[in-house]
């Protein structure tokens, strides 16, 4: 199991120690809420989001795609959006996985063919690392960071370590529901971390 003891913020500081080459994003999966909820785990998001922000890290507010759902838009935590620069952007997904396949009009594809515009955004912005954070750690943070078949019978759709991205997360910015999801990143070359 690939887990580190101590803190993912200060972990990614030393990281960065004279790296030019290595650039952050993060990706802030489905934490949407029609009010600003403040919770421990909000908390946690928001300190690493203002971390992030502080070293000009991309970030990208991952929501599901309002013409898949029955409300007009599924917003991110109010809690999560204030401690974002003016502007930051929000990617629609289809489907759990935000990398996963699509047409040009944004519509999910049968098949394993297509994929969405989330891997242009970010190697156009220079993104080789990705914090990822967000609901639920069993299904759209884990498909989305390693990949893996939405369905049983469905295609297996490519996540961020498969297009080169190294993954950093940790618990307490990741919702688990109450279920074990700590097994997804084995051997998958996603670094965990203890706490923030």
């Amino acid at each position: 199991m690939t887990r580190y003891d101590g803190g993912l913020l200060h972990a990614i500081e030393i990281y960065l120690e004279g790296k030019s080459n290595r650039k952050f994003g993060v990706l802030v999966i489905d934490e949407h809420s029609k009010k600003a909820e403040v919770t421990a785990r909000a908390l946690e998001q928001r300190r690493a989001l203002i971390f992030a922000r502080e070293r000009g890290f991309k970030i990208i507010l991952v929501e599901l795609n309002p013409a898949m759902t029955w409300e007009k838009r599924h917003a991110t935590n109010a809690t999560l959006t204030d401690a974002v620069p003016p502007g930051t952007e929000v990617f629609f997904k289809v489907g759990f996985n935000a990398f996963g396949k699509v047409d040009d009009t944004g519509h999910a594809r049968s098949g394993n063919v297509g994929r969405s515009h989330l891997d242009a955004t970010l190697r156009k912005a220079g993104v080789n690392e990705l914090l990822v954070m967000g609901q639920m750690g069993n299904m759209c943070v884990r498909l989305t960071s390693v990949g893996g078949r939405e369905r049983p019978t469905g295609p297996p759709i490519e996540g961020a370590v498969d297009f080169g991205y190294q993954v950093w997360i940790c618990p307490q910015i990741i919702n688990t529901d109450g279920k074990d999801w700590l097994d997804w990143f084995d051997d998958r070359g996603v670094k965990c971390y203890t706490a923030l």
